[in-house]
């Protein structure tokens, strides 16, 4: 019998014109990215078949380093093509509750996560299992959990736990790829920089430093908007439910963050849309129902998370 699995070092070597390096520049990576990070990014897409230009993989600069990164759903996507991976269990918390017994104790937060993940190995389904800890794990800044991380710490600590199983099951095909959960709290501030205030515009405010975002956060914000083809329609709408502002440019740096924290959200329902094989009518049927709005622009980030509980509850029909 002969495998039709490809081996990760005979993946198709992926290459980038003039026109696609800019783009890389601008948008996935940044505009300081080397010639050798490009290389290496580039091998890092053959080997694991993400598709940059799908934002299936990114880069970040964390303290004058490049870093790849992916969602959760990249690692399992990654894993799935090996045709070795054998699902996973649900998250356990703390003692070895599950989800709606680690609810039943009214604590805010888990203090661990521990997924099994499964593997087939020579045939027979074997466990991995990681955990990943609450102080180790979860993501602030200025002393505030980030939105996603306040609103759904056990959703984003299960992911950190998850992806530490799927990197120890499949070793060579995610060593230098990370999920952006997985950083830990204080990366949240990597690379900002405090700039003095534009003296040519005084305010009223005191003068001390603005600090402000890296171009790399605001080129992610861009980016995920294009990835996800919205209308600036869309884009006030979803700012002025959220931020009560119109404009990206208008928020502050926590808003942008909450922001990309909002997209990132956004992109996860599409995929389990795209799961349960919804038409638009059958989704704004349940947007309508559930929350009164028709497009998903139109959640609060609240809703929005609710919303992904709900459509991972659900069965293709």
């Amino acid at each position: 019998m002969t495998s039709d699995i490809v081996p990760v070092q005979q993946r198709p070597e992926i290459t980038f014109n003039d026109s696609q390096v800019r783009l890389l520049k601008t948008t996935i990576l940044d505009s300081e990215t080397t010639n050798d990070e490009l290389a290496l990014f580039s091998l890092v897409c053959s080997r694991t078949g993400l598709d940059p230009f799908a934002r299936q993989i990114y880069g970040i600069r964390r303290k004058g380093k490049l870093t790849f990164q992916t969602s959760i759903d990249g690692y399992r996507l990654i894993a799935e093509r090996t045709k070795k991976y054998a699902g996973s269990d649900d998250a356990i918390f703390d003692e070895g509750l599950n989800l709606y017994q680690h609810f039943q104790t009214d604590r805010k937060q888990p203090t661990v996560a521990t997924v099994t993940v499964w593997k087939l190995v020579d045939g027979t389904r074997c466990p991995f299992t990681a955990s990943a800890s609450w102080v180790q794990y979860s993501q602030a800044y200025n002393g505030k959990l980030t939105d996603t991380w306040a609103k759904m710490p056990h959703l984003m600590l299960s992911k950190c736990a998850e992806s530490l199983a799927l990197r120890k099951a499949f070793p060579a095909e995610l060593s230098g790829i990370y999920t952006s959960e997985e950083f830990p709290a204080e990366q949240e501030s990597f690379d900002r920089q405090p700039l003095p205030a534009k003296t040519s515009q005084p305010t009223k405010q005191t003068s001390r430093p603005i600090e402000v975002l890296p171009p790399t956060t605001i080129n992610t914000v861009g980016a995920k908007l294009l990835q996800l083809c919205w209308t600036n329609f869309q884009i006030q709408n979803c700012l002025t439910v959220n931020f009560n502002k119109i404009n990206v440019a208008e928020l502050t740096d926590d808003e942008v963050l909450d922001f990309l924290d909002y997209l990132t959200l956004f992109d996860e329902t599409s995929a389990e849309v795209r799961r349960l094989k919804w038409t638009p009518e059958q989704g704004k049927k349940v947007l309508k129902f559930q929350f009164s709005v028709e497009t998903r622009n139109n959640l609060t980030f609240k809703q929005l998370g609710e919303f992904l509980e709900f459509l991972k509850t659900q069965q293709p029909a």
